[in-house]
């Protein structure tokens, strides 16, 4: 057990992402449940599957958010920052990545010091490490609030025509880099 005081979890995020060579073929999840000072418990999902992003949002039931709380100190969650994963260089795809992680945030103003303590892992060192079944059960509790029929909030978008540079303009500057071959 380590000795991280859970008095108050902020913040559990887990995220994944993958991508490839195709356009469009980028995927990302990130599932994270927050508790909010007036005792409120959102959670949140947002996917990025291609171009489409989708978010939802529920607010979590206090007995729904206790079990997770109580679950998160009960596998000692803080710890797993400690579980690091060596990749085979061997085995390295160069057109592919993927990458799982996530964080536990824990509350620490009622302590004095630092606020907030912010926990990473990667996902296969947690597995690596002996607690795959540990994170596969947090991960089945915060799946198990995401009901489509109980969101309080979702959202659809085309991240191609969001506020930042859209798929038209990925390669506008593209034709500097090449030779010219006309002159």
């Amino acid at each position: 057990m380590s000795t991280y005081r859970y008095n108050k979890i902020s913040t559990i995020s887990f995220s994944s992402s993958s991508s490839g060579m195709m356009l469009g073929s980028n995927h990302s999840l990130n599932v994270e449940i927050r508790w909010e000072d007036d005792g409120t418990v959102i959670l949140t999902r947002t996917e990025i599957k291609g171009f489409e992003k989708e978010e939802s949002t529920w607010t979590v039931e206090s007995d729904m958010a206790e079990k997770i709380r109580y679950e998160a100190e009960r596998v000692d969650m803080a710890s797993w920052g400690a579980m690091k994963y060596e990749e085979d260089p061997t085995m390295r795809c160069t057109d592919y990545s993927s990458s799982a992680g996530g964080s536990i945030i824990l509350d620490m103003r009622d302590l004095g010091g630092k606020p907030y303590e912010i926990i990473t892992f990667n996902q296969i060192g947690v597995s690596q490490a002996g607690k795959g079944e540990d994170l596969n059960r947090i991960e089945t509790l915060l799946s198990a609030v995401q009901d489509p029929e109980k969101r309080t909030g979702y959202k659809k978008t085309d991240t191609r025509t969001s506020d930042g540079p859209g798929a038209g303009n990925m390669f506008m500057g593209f034709s500097m880099m090449m030779p010219n071959s006309g002159q």
